[in-house]
């Protein structure tokens, strides 16, 4: 199987990790799975409650069509609610509402059972019962919410932290078009939070981009960046140096979903989107005079013999020169000087290595081979 956080995530449970394994044999023999999540979810769902029955001799109670479209009704009802679990009681009264939407009379409670025992996109937890994978729920409650056409509660629960996965799922089984007027409208009230979150869904979606589109594909990803730095640009505007340098992390660790791992490895900085980072440079060069930015770090880096090789004295040296180092000592975090008035280069401070300044936004050589981290940071930000 190929590498994915995706599927790394999912094959940490066993249960998964089996329907992985038979959703490669069954389908994708000598290929890999797909990297499209949606492409990925609606062939589990298709393999768990319509080929495994058959390949098992199982006669189910209602066709999968229909047993898919209850699972989606109850996957909105959950998120709705804010319910990762719900009780038996609850979801057997819910499963005969649903059971009956798509026309059958079906007995709630052997329903429940076959889809728990066969199909297993539902798991019993106790007397709670609750979706093989939260991803599941996000992506049935997203067809639900397609298929209905409710992209309001979209509109209306953007803001919370549960609705995320659903969101970003919703928004890549747009087509382009329906997609761009999706991000615009996540991009309404301009935060840093629905820059995020815009990101994310255009991240997700599949590149498969009709050319009449193209330009206006990408205005709305220089129109996302602009929101995504906003923060980062106010702090900058008001001489907040420490907060800018902590946003420069966070916007570059979300840019690559490093958000957890707190750090930045050569592959991602090789593949750091050019756009990103010279918006960052951009905007610490404009609001620090020409005294501090990615750009500015390179050209010293440079003066001192720095080239794709990594040099340990000529990095020690470039310490020196930024101020990162004092008496021969890398200085930690907290003992940076976030101030105008300080060393040129000195920040930003943090996710610097020498792979950054070879990135191929500046034309530049290419990556150096080994991941050089700066130690001296520790849990000082």
């Amino acid at each position: 199987l190929q590498e994915s956080e995706e599927l790394s995530d999912l094959s940490k449970n066993p249960l998964l990790l089996n329907i992985i394994v038979k959703l490669h044999s069954n389908f994708y023999i000598g290929e890999k799975l797909p990297t499209d999540r949606i492409v990925l979810y609606a062939d589990i769902c298709r393999m768990q409650l319509e080929h495994r029955p058959k390949a098992r001799n199982i006669d189910m109670l209602l066709n999968p069509g229909n047993s898919q479209k209850i699972l989606q009704e109850l996957a909105l009802y959950m998120l709705q609610s804010n319910k990762p679990q719900i009780d038996r009681g609850e979801l057997l009264s819910k499963l005969t509402v649903y059971i009956s939407n798509v026309g059958e009379q079906t007995d709630p409670k052997k329903f429940l059972q076959q889809v728990e025992e066969v199909s297993e996109l539902l798991v019993r937890r106790e007397r709670d019962y609750e979706f093989a994978h939260l991803s599941f729920q996000a992506y049935l409650a997203a067809v639900e919410i397609k298929e209905k056409r409710q992209e309001d509660l979209l509109r209306q629960n953007r803001d919370k932290s549960w609705w995320r996965e659903t969101i970003i799922l919703y928004g890549a089984q747009l087509k382009p078009v329906d997609f761009r007027r999706f991000i615009l409208m996540l991009l309404e009230d301009g935060s840093e939070e629905a820059g995020d979150l815009a990101y994310n869904c255009w991240r997700e979606y599949p590149r498969q981009v009709d050319p009449d589109l193209e330009a206006q594909v990408k205005q709305l990803n220089s129109h996302i960046l602009d929101v995504r730095c906003s923060k980062l640009e106010d702090y900058l505007k008001n001489q907040q140096w420490q907060k800018a340098d902590r946003e420069t992390s966070r916007v570059m660790l979300q840019t690559m979903g490093r958000e957890e791992d707190r750090y930045l490895s050569t592959n991602d900085i090789e593949n750091f989107p050019c756009a990103d980072l010279r918006k960052i440079d951009q905007l610490w060069v404009k609001y620090s005079k020409g005294k501090f930015g990615f750009s500015v770090q390179k050209k010293i880096y440079q003066s001192l013999g720095g080239t794709k090789e990594y040099d340990r004295k000529v990095w020690e040296t470039f310490g020196d020169e930024v101020g990162w180092r004092k008496g021969g000592k890398w200085l930690e975090y907290k003992k940076l000087t976030f101030s105008l008035e300080h060393y040129e280069g000195h920040l930003p401070g943090t996710l610097i290595t020498p792979d950054l300044f070879y990135h191929p936004w500046q034309r530049s050589i290419s990556v150096i081979n080994d991941y050089i981290s700066i130690k001296r940071r520790g849990s000082g930000d």
